[in-house]
């Protein structure tokens, strides 16, 4: 009843708020004298005044975003303890068995073919630079498409490089993580506050995970919240899914194939990767969610008159119902969690088909960022276990199946020549 994301706690602090802003107006002249227990006495209903007042306003505002679940939640952020897994759960089959090493080598190396020279310019203008740091590299980039409706400001991404990227073999390829931020927020959150380039190193080094490049595309342009949605004259989505892809293997070495290519967004952002997974299942073998949703929320943008208006293309459940896509979701879910712990529940019972979905259960943990935080290396290394682009065994399958299509391209170009030789 008292727990701190509670109604009742909120007006209750409220009251006792009001009750003690009336309280120091009438004491305040009994406390008028210049003896020092007067000052202490003032000082005291000042202070008791303004941190009922300040505690009022913290409990409307975590009512408002549910930051803590309860009040062990919040003594666990207090001490820095993180949140604790309370079991780990699997419905469906993973879809590594669908994997094709031999299409995959050989769409790599047509990338390569077609985009090296671009790579390379690409490379060279932005200046990479070859150092012994060991967490890679951010550098921002402009990916043109969204058009005017977008906003000047349209079309930031940051891109972050592996160390191997630079240091390492130029022939390498890598697999590729597009992440969304959360609202408000911005892409600068995966660097700054997540440190997400840290995790990436840790996962590499505990599970093996071939350390991708991360792209993290601004879906807010302008500070309009698009909810990544083709909407209102901008088309996000299309961008997000279609442009965002094309230009990042244009200009960097990565591979195409969709078992190398995963999303993950938290709050706002899980939603984006649920968006984009789910709609465009030809593109991203994965997904991986934290604190999600499954239809849009809009701020105070209403592209279509009203808070709870949308196309039904973009309500996820239904179309998980109706045609569930074929990719690997991870999903972070906490009961705690009230606005997005029955969301992920409602996708998790929702799944069937050949999409699957992995539950990690959290005991009683809100919808913040260090939530979020903590369970992201865990999400990385399901990653490296369940997709085959992201394992580290996969570089040598990748190369020996790139060695096998240049072999066969050979062959094949030896006898068209045997066919065009003059007798």
């Amino acid at each position: 009843m008292f727990e701190p994301n509670s109604a009742v706690l909120v007006v209750l602090l409220w009251v006792l708020s009001a009750a003690a802003i009336v309280a120091v107006a009438l004491v305040w002249p009994l406390l008028a004298a210049r003896r020092p227990t007067m000052v202490l006495g003032r000082l005291a209903t000042q202070v008791g005044a303004s941190a009922l007042a300040v505690l009022a306003v913290a409990a409307t505002l975590n009512q408002q975003n549910g930051w803590y679940a309860s009040w062990s939640d919040l003594a666990r952020d207090i001490s820095g303890t993180p949140p604790a897994v309370q079991r780990e759960a699997l419905k469906g089959n993973l879809q590594s068995a669908q994997y094709n090493g031999r299409e995959a080598a050989a769409a790599n190396l047509r990338a390569q073919r077609l985009f090296g020279a671009e790579r390379a310019v690409f490379a060279r203008n932005a200046k990479l630079r070859i150092s012994s740091v060991p967490h890679g590299q951010w550098v921002h980039v402009v990916i043109p498409g969204l058009g005017r409706a977008a906003g000047r400001g349209a079309g930031k991404a940051m891109v972050w490089l592996p160390p191997a990227y630079v240091d390492g073999p130029q022939q390498a390829t890598y697999p590729v993580i597009e992440a969304y931020a959360g609202v408000p927020g911005s892409p600068a959150d995966y660097s700054k506050r997540m440190g997400l380039q840290n995790i990436i190193v840790h996962a590499h080094q505990a599970a093996g995970l071939v350390e991708p490049v991360v792209v993290v595309p601004d879906y807010t342009p302008s500070g309009i919240d698009t909810e990544c949605t083709n909407s209102g004259g901008i088309a996000m989505e299309t961008w997000l899914t279609k442009t965002v892809p094309a230009w990042t293997v244009r200009h960097l070495r990565v591979r195409p194939d969709k078992a190398s290519w995963a999303v993950m967004g938290f709050s706002a952002g899980g939603f984006c990767a649920e968006v984009s997974a789910f709609l465009h299942p030809q593109q991203y073998g994965a997904a991986l969610l934290f604190g999600t949703y499954n239809n849009p929320d809009w701020g105070n943008w209403l592209p279509y008159g009203r808070r709870n208006a949308w196309p039904a293309r973009y309500s996820m459940l239904s179309v998980v119902r109706r045609q569930p896509p074929p990719v690997d979701v991870w999903v972070e879910v906490s009961e705690g969690d009230r606005f997005a712990g029955p969301p992920s529940e409602n996708l998790i019972r929702a799944t069937h088909g050949r999409m699957s979905v992995t539950a990690v259960y959290l005991a009683q943990a809100g919808h913040r960022f260090d939530v979020w935080q903590a369970v992201m290396p865990r999400a990385l290394e399901w990653l490296a276990h369940a997709e085959p682009g992201f394992r580290g065994s996969t570089s040598d399958q990748i190369a020996l199946g790139a060695a096998r299509a240049r072999a066969g391209d050979r062959l094949v170009l030896r006898a068209r020549e045997q066919r065009t030789r003059p007798a």
